[in-house]
């Protein structure tokens, strides 16, 4: 590295790495490292710009989830080892109930139902999606237990959410997020 920053002559050069690396470096990492892309537009947006998470998390805030790692319709992590992370809206809060009527899903709070969407038996490779289940019967209601959110992408049975995988505990969301396009 030293025989980098010393020129032909042997003079050191070091301003030229300071200025044309590491000053750029310092700069654009902190802006480049609150962006998010998303390759899937489930939550109505592809760019995403990081936030400090509100306490508490409200209904419609923007979530990135850890997912479980065992799950089969999750990618492993990239050649750098990052886990694959999910973007969601809470849909539905610690305490409130959850409803599945056949394979609609919906919100029961305190002050209205709010519809949560379709799901599906078949994903778009054709492999088989096992909505998310609870109780008996063909209506079957649960209550989102403390510290843990039902996380949903858009109101499409594309979407994989928490309407295939269950609620999410709060120590899997990793961060907020404010969409941009």
């Amino acid at each position: 590295m030293f025989r980098i920053l010393r020129d032909n002559s042997g003079n050191f050069q070091g301003y030229r790495f300071l200025v044309v690396v590491l000053l750029p470096a310092l700069v654009i990492y902190p802006f480049v490292s609150h962006f998010r892309f998303s390759f899937s537009d489930s939550v109505g947006a592809r760019l995403f710009w990081k936030k400090e998470c509100p306490e508490p998390l409200e209904r419609w805030d923007l979530v990135e989830i850890l997912p479980d790692p065992n799950d089969p319709f999750i990618p492993k992590p990239g050649r750098f080892g990052r886990p694959f992370c999910l973007i969601k809206r809470i849909g539905c809060l610690p305490g409130e109930i959850v409803e599945r009527v056949g394979l609609h899903f919906w919100c029961r709070a305190p002050e209205m139902k709010y519809d949560l969407g379709l799901t599906k038996l078949k994903s778009r490779k054709g492999e088989p999606l096992t909505p998310y289940t609870y109780g008996d019967g063909d209506t079957k209601r649960f209550m989102v237990p403390d510290g843990s959110y039902f996380v949903i992408g858009n109101l499409t049975p594309h979407s994989y959410d928490s309407r295939y995988f269950g609620p999410v505990e709060k120590e899997r969301i990793k961060a907020c997020f404010n969409a941009i396009f």
